[in-house]
């Protein structure tokens, strides 16, 4: 009975050191852009956000463009243009696919994680979870982005 609840205590134990994990470490990147998928994700978009380490909400345009390993990202909220890049990755042991972004942010780079999501028409709504570069996972911020017509 002793060495099933030390069994169990050690488990408990590595499940809470790994929790907090940011979910790169659990994701692998697909090395070639494939313009075919995901189809149309190219294009131009409106975006909306909230930036937890300011309390401020934002809303502007993000532009993406591919290249041969990786994806250009160029937004624009107000008068500032930041760019950065983004990558197709397989995440967890069932390989969902998600988009990792990172934007060229100073003093530190923004880094996130993106869903994909379809409206009625077929355009692309993602959902993604930000963070600057050197913050822990628990001071995400929170960015949409829907696909112009």
């Amino acid at each position: 009975m002793t060495s099933k609840i030390t069994i169990v205590s050690i488990f408990l134990i590595i499940v809470l050191i790994t929790a907090p994990v940011y979910a790169q470490a659990f994701c692998d990147r697909v090395e070639l852009v494939d313009p075919e998928f995901p189809a149309g994700l190219t294009g131009n978009y409106s975006i909306i956000g909230v930036d937890s380490n300011k309390n401020v909400q934002y809303s502007g345009s993000l532009s993406i463009g591919a290249e041969k390993t990786y994806y250009t990202l160029e937004r624009k909220i107000g008068q500032e243009t930041i760019t950065g890049q983004a990558w197709i990755v397989k995440c967890g042991a069932d390989k969902v696919t998600q988009l990792e972004i990172s934007y060229d942010t100073k003093p530190e780079k923004t880094q996130g994680f993106c869903d994909f999501g379809m409206d009625s028409d077929n355009y692309f709504r993602i959902t993604c979870k930000t963070r600057k570069e050197k913050t822990m996972p628990e001071l995400m911020s929170l960015e949409a982005w829907f696909q112009d017509n």
